[in-house]
């Protein structure tokens, strides 16, 4: 995935307004306003899909006659399978909507990604937009002094919504130096003591496992990771202790129940519709009436009122081959990870700098396992933010990376 501008320094003029546009594509799906309802009684939100679809008519050239044809083949194949499994599903209309939200933004991101982020003055740009956008969700949720659902994000997605946009944050602080580390750092507290607030036992433990693993691998200060780690492990504490009801049960305890017997629930679901899947977010409860718990975690008549109640598995590696069929998740798990591998192989071999390596490395490596634990590219702005950091992840792996100087 090389980008048709990489060798630049600056942005061509042509450029430029598509760039604008990627802008305000990452501002709305991060703040979700202006937020039009596109489809009156259907909750799946189809404005930012069809935003973030904007940045791509003045790139489509380059799309289609600088980009491998193999890349964006592939991901049009994905897009008529989605289509397809969406349209002999149980509900089309709606799991048409849901497939198109769920491929849209990624497809853009990806492509923008490759096609804008190659000159060192659009990728500095691009990580003030994040950092202005989590600063933007941190303050708005703050000032509205009331349980982080701002319009209808559980704390799962608030997470992932933080910790995709934290690759700003993060450049920001590793890029500063002295004094000027205070902001970022203030910057990146506040969105942990939001995401504690709002009860999320991920984002608290999250950093334990971040900076005990940095202190590991000895790719930061190894006294000052674990110092770090240890105060972070102290609030994790802190955070069970106010929030007893969070310390995890194996017996009918909604969160672990649900998903422990959602994997064999999942494994029943796939092999009714093995090819074309059931439709993203269809209702799952009369294909699984005669389903038994297999782990005791819970009875059954315990699943199934939880299975009423949620639309979805909870975890995203097994919803998308139980919404989609088997084989269009294979292949859009198979594009994703050779991508996810590509930048993995740049940071074992230290090929870029220290600053932009940390600020994609816990945005990419984060989400994958939280979403083992929620659906989190169902969310639109969530795909949007995870396929546009991957897109500039292996853009740069692919050139060997270079610095990205400056504070946002």
């Amino acid at each position: 995935m090389n980008s048709p501008h990489a060798e630049a320094g600056r942005c061509r003029p042509g450029a430029l307004p598509a760039l604008a546009l990627l802008f305000l594509v990452c501002a709305q799906a991060a703040l979700l306003q202006p937020y039009l309802v596109l489809w009156p009684g259907e909750r799946t939100n189809l404005f930012t899909p069809l935003l973030a679809l904007l940045p791509l008519v003045p790139l489509w050239r380059d799309v289609l006659g600088q980009w491998g044809r193999r890349h964006w083949l592939a991901w049009a194949v994905l897009g008529a399978g989605l289509a397809a499994s969406a349209w002999v599903s149980a509900e089309p209309g709606p799991s048409l909507a849901r497939a198109f939200a769920f491929w849209a933004p990624a497809a853009s991101g990806l492509f923008c990604a490759a096609s804008l982020l190659g000159p060192a003055n659009a990728r500095r740009a691009l990580f003030r937009i994040l950092t202005a956008c989590f600063a933007a969700v941190t303050a708005m949720h703050f000032a509205l002094g009331s349980p982080p659902e701002f319009l209808g994000w559980h704390h799962h997605a608030l997470t992932g919504v933080l910790l995709l946009l934290s690759a700003g944050p993060i450049h920001w602080l590793l890029s500063a130096r002295g004094r000027g580390r205070l902001a970022p750092a203030a910057l990146l507290a506040a969105g942990y003591a939001l995401c504690f607030l709002a009860g999320s036992r991920f984002a608290v433990l999250l950093p334990v496992l971040v900076f005990s693993g940095l202190a590991l691998t000895g790719r930061r200060a190894r006294l000052r990771s674990l110092a770090v780690a240890a105060v972070v492990a102290a609030l994790a504490l802190v955070f069970f202790e106010v929030n007893p009801g969070k310390l995890l049960r194996f017996n009918n305890y909604e969160s672990t129940s649900y998903r422990l017997e959602g994997m064999p629930a999942a494994v029943e679901l796939m092999r009714q519709h093995p090819v074309a899947g059931i439709g993203i977010r269809t209702a799952r409860t009369e294909m699984l009436k005669d389903f038994v718990p297999v782990f005791g975690t819970a009875d059954k008549t315990f699943f199934l009122d939880v299975l009423s109640r949620n639309v979805t598995l909870d975890n995203q590696y097994l919803s998308l081959p139980v919404g989609v069929g088997i084989p269009l998740a294979l292949l859009y798990f198979s594009l994703v990870g050779r991508l996810l591998l590509r930048f993995g192989r740049a940071v074992a071999a230290r090929r870029l700098d220290a600053a932009t390596e940390m600020a994609l490395l816990v945005p990419l490596a984060g989400p994958a396992p939280h979403l083992v634990l929620y659906d989190g590219l169902f969310y639109p702005q969530i795909s949007w933010f995870f396929h546009l950091l991957l897109g500039f992840a292996a853009c740069l792996s692919a050139r060997g990376g270079d610095q990205v100087s400056g504070r946002p």
